[in-house]
C-alpha cells in the first residue's frame, strides 16, 4: 500500500506549493472582479452590476 506521501507527489509533484499557489492567485483575481459588482450593489447602481 502507498504512503499518503506517495500518493501527493504522484498528484502535485515535487511541491504542493507550486498548485496551492496558482489556486491563491485565481481566487485573489475573481475576489477583484467582484469588488466592482458588490460596490454598484451598496450603492443600488443595478445598471452596473449587468454583464458588459
Amino acid at each position: 500500500m502507498s504512503q499518503p506521501s506517495d500518493i501527493f507527489s504522484r498528484l502535485f509533484g515535487d511541491s504542493l506549493i507550486t498548485p496551492i499557489k496558482h489556486h491563491m492567485e485565481v481566487c485573489n483575481q475573481t475576489a477583484e472582479t467582484l469588488k466592482p459588482f458588490f460596490s454598484a450593489l451598496l450603492e443600488h447602481d443595478y445598471e452596473r452590476t449587468r454583464h458588459p
